[in-house]
């Protein structure tokens, strides 16, 4: 504005009519201009000004200085770890550094964007056998037709693979970048690998002759008969049941049961239940911790029998004879 003669004057125009000495004085001033700093993306980072005044982060979301007409901002944009820097828009359109030059003649926005780093997982599927990989998060879900999966993504995403055989195979466990046998927890800071190896797993196999008592063609007296007979073998795991089956074959009456099915994790089992007098088969099979079946034992043939005594008919009860 106008000071001395003119200080009056509102306008830019100052008229002044000489008939003594006068003295105008005209003051300028700079233009002062909003500079607006705004960090984007899925990232993170910061951005810097050299004089300092500027010191804005992702979790701030923006910040800005006020400056002169003509005033050199320099800023400079760092990417924290996880995160990469994709580049300048705004009053730095034409920067392709982490340094954008903003020289102040009117108002200006910069905007700062930055993108979480993103990582490759691999899954792969080994061994003689078959199963499935699945993760709680992401894409992953594979089987052993897949042979390999591959899923994105971002960095410090927790990802938990969990590995299921299918029945006739085990899980024999990880390799890679996890190992056991459990569930496979995995950070994602960097591009991994994992393998999970399943094997084929044997049915369980009997020893010859494995059906001990009662013996084959033997004769029972007790209503509850004991079943015994030898350990199964199981190449790849632990049998985990036996199932015992035992057939009445005759004589037969309308109404009765004839066949019982019977589990137990011993190699001996005493029915809970009264036989009535007659001619039974029985046999086992096992049962290991994949889910395999073994083959049914050959019919082993017992006779229940009932002897008359003084009150009608009664069942004898003697002891077993069991064979070691």
């Amino acid at each position: 504005g106008w000071t001395g003669i003119c200080m009056a004057e509102l306008s830019n125009t100052c008229t002044v009519t000489l008939d003594q000495a006068q003295s105008v004085g005209a003051t300028f001033t700079l233009n002062v201009y909003d500079l607006s700093v705004v960090l984007d993306g899925t990232g993170f980072g910061s951005v810097v000004s050299t004089s300092g005044e500027i010191n804005c982060t992702s979790n701030d979301g923006s910040c800005g200085l006020m400056a002169d007409h003509g005033t050199e901002i320099v800023l400079t944009a760092t990417a924290e770890e996880g995160s990469t820097f994709e580049g300048w828009t705004g009053a730095c359109p034409a920067e392709v550094g982490i340094t954008c030059t903003v020289t102040l003649g009117q108002a200006q926005l910069v905007r700062a964007t930055f993108s979480l780093n993103r990582y490759d997982l691999s899954v792969g599927l080994d061994g003689t056998g078959t199963g499935a990989v699945v993760s709680d998060v992401g894409d992953i879900n594979c089987t052993s037709s897949d042979a390999s999966c591959t899923a994105i993504a971002n960095y410090g995403t927790t990802i938990v693979l969990t590995a299921t055989a299918d029945a006739g195979s085990i899980f024999v466990g990880w390799g890679g970048v996890c190992s056991g046998t459990g569930s496979c927890t995995l950070r994602m800071v960097e591009a991994k690998a994992v393998t999970a190896t399943f094997d084929d797993v044997a049915e369980p196999v009997f020893p010859t002759d494995p059906l001990n008592e009662p013996p084959d063609g033997g004769k029972v007296e007790t209503k509850q008969p004991t079943f015994e007979w030898k350990d199964a073998f199981d190449e790849g795991t632990s049998v985990v049941k036996y199932t015992v089956t035992v057939t009445q074959t005759g004589p037969l009456r309308t109404g009765d049961s004839t066949v019982w099915t019977f589990e137990t994790t011993e190699t001996s089992l005493t029915i809970d239940l009264d036989l009535s007098a007659g001619e039974y088969t029985w046999s086992v099979q096992a049962v290991d911790a994949a889910g395999n079946v073994s083959a049914k034992t050959a019919d082993s043939l017992f006779t229940i029998e009932i002897e008359e005594g003084d009150d009608g008919p009664q069942r004898i009860f003697l002891p077993l004879v069991v064979n070691p």
